[in-house]
């Protein structure tokens, strides 16, 4: 093989990325960092109340695990029925055994579930004025952040089409000391070319989010739990029935968020930032391309 033709199957790696891209957006754990996003409402023709998929995941020795106590349907399109979780069981096992501040709360907190928020959503690559259709998984102090001005309502619906709001995110830090924080743009169009408005229609609707959810076996749960205690069968939940149960994490009023897993896990800290003030400035836009906007309100479900 020349030196061309091993650049080429290089790129043809490249290029493939079937193996190891992921299905959702987030910032890499080893960069920081400012990005735009524009948060998209939800799909009407999929009968979604919600613009976002909240679901629960254990992280296990840096490898994720879908909580088994939740029933979605998943990428398959198949149904999964709740089911007793060992990581959740052991949990609850070690927070009776243990007081606050012990070698057991510790570990029960390392294997809580965490709730997880992931959107539909415009990324915007401003350097090269184009933009990719993604789904984004919002850390959870972000989130909270997003609903806590939506509810003040001095902001709008920042999902509009028209008259939504841009989001500008920010993450500060690495690893363990990462710290997210956002900011609401102006209100405007979030989309104004009729071609791009074209092609976001077509992303839009393919992005399903069952296309997140891979559920584990029993047995992967179990042979994850005991590779986590570094002990024998006897601390490894094995259930005898089915049990419907959802172990929600705790909600957090906060802003910034600290990351506990370098992969996957946000965890937000005791402090806020400083809300930035928000000014609304007139936007003109012609009036083909109003008429362009004016259809998306059918797709999303407001």
């Amino acid at each position: 093989m020349d030196t061309n033709q091993f650049e080429a199957l290089l790129n043809a790696i490249d290029q493939d990325g079937s193996k190891t891209k992921r299905k959702f957006w987030k910032p890499q754990s080893k960069e920081e960092g400012t990005w735009t996003i524009r948060l998209l409402g939800p799909n009407s023709s999929k009968k979604e109340s919600l613009p976002f998929f909240r679901h629960q995941i254990h992280y296990i020795n840096g490898k994720s695990y879908e909580c088994i106590e939740q029933t979605l349907t998943d990428e398959n399109g198949e149904v999964h029925k709740s089911e007793t979780c060992p990581f959740c069981r052991m949990k609850d096992k070690l927070y009776k055994k243990g007081e606050k501040g012990s070698e057991e709360w510790a570990l029960a907190r390392d294997l809580k579930a965490k709730e997880t928020y992931d959107y539909r959503a415009i990324l915007r690559n401003e350097k090269e004025d184009s933009f990719e259709v993604v789904i984004a998984r919002i850390p959870n102090g972000i989130h909270d952040e997003i609903l806590e001005k939506l509810r003040k309502r001095k902001y709008g619906n920042i999902f509009d089409a028209q008259e939504g709001r841009d989001i500008t995110l920010e993450k500060k830090g690495t690893g363990l000391t990462t710290k997210y924080s956002m900011d609401l743009e102006d209100p405007s169009p979030f989309l104004t070319k009729k071609t791009d408005i074209e092609i976001f229609k077509k992303a839009f609707n393919e992005l399903d989010y069952n296309n997140l959810i891979s559920f584990p076996t029993l047995e992967e749960c179990n042979e994850a739990l005991k590779d986590f205690l570094g002990e024998g069968d006897e601390d490894v939940f094995i259930p005898k029935k089915k049990q419907v149960k959802n172990t929600w994490g705790e909600e957090t009023d906060n802003i910034e968020v600290e990351e506990k897993e370098e992969e996957e896990v946000y965890t937000p800290p005791k402090t806020k930032t400083e809300k930035k003030k928000v000014t609304k400035k007139e936007e003109e836009i012609e009036d083909e391309d109003d008429e362009e906007t004016d259809d998306l309100d059918s797709v999303f479900g407001f």
